[in-house]
């Protein structure tokens, strides 16, 4: 079965998204821009996503399309002079792994810092985030794919 979910913790900064199953790049990327009609959205949030049971599915021109103009549209981020840091944390997942480090690559020059790990601890150091012991990660709001 597949699902999108996230949370946003104001008190980290942080948007952690969860993605599970097989998920196109327009269901993906359309879900992760709508984040930002969240009320406690903030612009400079960093971002986590849990890709460690993802699916990468074949992709299609039509996918490299949306995958491009969503890039656009995050590394618009130039425009409003912020810098955004987006984790992506693949574990084993030697497939979502291997797409997330080709789309690493365009970003190189934009504002918007992204970095694939295949641990937890590393992507939260990378954040620099420190997990308080009363927080566990969680993606509780879903949804429509």
């Amino acid at each position: 079965m597949s699902s999108l979910s996230y949370s946003i913790y104001p008190e980290l900064n942080l948007v952690f998204i969860r993605a599970t199953g097989n998920i196109s790049v327009k269901s993906f990327f359309g879900s992760v821009l709508a984040i930002s009609d969240d009320p406690k959205f903030v612009r400079g949030m960093s971002t986590l996503i849990d890709c460690t049971k993802l699916e990468v599915p074949a992709t299609s021109m039509e996918d490299e399309q949306k995958y491009d103009e969503v890039v656009g549209e995050l590394t618009d981020a130039q425009v409003r002079n912020y810098k955004r840091k987006l984790a992506v944390l693949a574990g084993d997942n030697l497939a979502a792994f291997g797409v997330s480090r080709m789309r690493q690559v365009p970003l190189s020059d934009s504002l918007l810092e992204m970095h694939v790990f295949r641990e937890l601890r590393e992507a939260l150091e990378w954040l620099e985030l420190t997990l308080p012991s009363n927080i566990t990660l969680t993606a509780n709001q879903a949804f429509d794919i």
